[in-house]
């Protein structure tokens, strides 16, 4: 009788079988990719939800939405800290810091500026890096508040979290608003929204919601009363790829430190 001989596999069966590793791997990585971005916006939402129950929270203790700017030029990330469990953070903020823009304040509270408070992060920001050479080594947030007009159309801030300090910019400042206020009704009025913080390196590579952009002098408003129906045309006419970024390109951070008061 012969013995009976293994044989092993081919180089075409291992080719194909390789192929096949290959084509099930290529299928299934955007499933994967995909729910792993599902998950991240599930996280995201709640991010706006937990934000949303922090500021009710504070309305119905105090009577009135956070300010814009409360002492020391914090906004409600600040001030509603109690509210989402980081009483350790609150307290380490300095209330009494000097009022002036964003620098003093910087000085004062780098103990808090320094943490990294995951309810103000989206999951799916691209650059989650901390905050630029203003703010060394704050973070920043992803979510911005609404504060209304912005100050050069209307020199003030309209919105429920306006500017609340005086300054020559802006005059006069928004003040507490409460729920009466709201003339539209909370469910008709912006309370937060997400905002793409961008890079912080110069050279980093542009996506679609990375960056500000220059506007083009041959289609740009004139002034600034522009009316809005031309400030939206020229906005419209903008191509995230080519547009000019403002400062010769070095402008590329959208995001300020997640505590700075205009944001």
């Amino acid at each position: 009788m012969r013995p009976c001989r293994r044989h092993g596999f081919t180089l075409i069966e291992l080719l194909v079988v390789i192929a096949i590793i290959a084509v099930l791997i290529a299928l299934l990585l955007p499933a994967v990719q995909s729910a792993r971005e599902a998950a991240r916006r599930i996280q995201c939402t709640n991010n706006l939800k937990q934000i949303a129950l922090g500021v009710y929270n504070y309305e119905q203790t105090w009577g009135s939405y956070p300010q814009g700017e409360s002492s020391g030029r914090i906004n409600p990330f600040g001030t509603i800290l109690p509210f989402l469990e980081q009483n350790g953070a609150y307290n380490a903020f300095n209330f009494s810091a000097p009022q002036s823009r964003w620098l003093d304040c910087d000085v004062a509270n780098a103990t808090t500026g320094k943490s990294r408070i995951s309810t103000y992060v989206c999951p799916s920001e691209v650059y989650q890096d901390r905050a630029d050479s203003l703010f060394p080594y704050y973070w920043a947030a992803t979510y911005g508040w609404n504060s209304g007009t912005w100050w050069p159309r209307t020199q003030s801030f309209d919105g429920v979290f306006g500017n609340t300090i005086l300054d020559s910019q802006v005059n006069p400042p928004t003040g507490i608003v409460k729920i009466s206020g709201l003339t539209d009704g909370t469910s008709n009025t912006l309370m937060i929204t997400e905002v793409a913080a961008g890079p912080l390196v110069t050279g980093a590579a542009r996506t679609r919601v990375s960056d500000c952009y220059s506007i083009p002098g041959s289609i740009a408003p004139v002034g600034m009363q522009s009316p809005i129906a031309p400030a939206i045309a020229a906005c419209n006419a903008i191509n995230w790829q080519t547009s000019p970024i403002p400062w010769t390109n070095s402008w590329r951070y959208k995001g300020y430190t997640w505590l700075e008061g205009s944001i």
